[in-house]
């Protein structure tokens, strides 16, 4: 699949190897994320302060299936795309933490037989087409500061 940064494109392949290869589940996929640096140099502390509070109770990225909101994705705590486990063991040195990011992932799959939510309706199942996607978006992200 193809991501783009500005004007920038680069593909992001289901083989980490071999950026044209296909991914098999994720067709009809749009993600789009904000990232916000906690500078104090860069705003004044009473902004970056609010910024903060709003991050903490709205930051991350949130899944949204055929026009609906899918919960807990992107909600406080829940480090879906492992972003927080990977900030924490200085995997990558920029800041890559749930707060940092400001974004959605919008899926549609009409026939529900790709990504379909749990009978709780708390989540999607984790098949193969939800660890591809989690793979694509996380993935997609680090490309983009590297």
């Amino acid at each position: 699949m193809k991501a783009r940064i500005s004007k920038e494109e680069f593909h992001i392949g289901k083989n980490k190897d071999l950026p044209e290869s296909k991914f098999e589940y994720i067709k009809g996929i749009h993600f789009k994320t904000s990232y916000f640096i906690y500078e104090s140099g860069l705003l004044p502390n009473q902004t970056l302060t609010f910024i903060r509070e709003v991050a903490n109770e709205r930051g991350g990225i949130r899944v949204y299936r055929n026009g609906f909101r899918v919960l807990p994705y992107g909600e406080k705590l829940n480090d879906w795309l492992g972003l927080d486990e990977s900030s924490g063991r200085r995997v990558y040195l920029f800041p890559h933490r749930n707060i940092n990011f400001f974004g959605f992932v919008e899926i549609t799959d009409e026939s529900g037989l790709t990504f379909d939510e749990t009978s709780s309706r708390e989540g999607l199942f984790n098949n193969e087409a939800f660890e591809e996607l989690v793979d694509f978006v996380q993935r997609s992200i680090i490309s983009a500061f590297i």
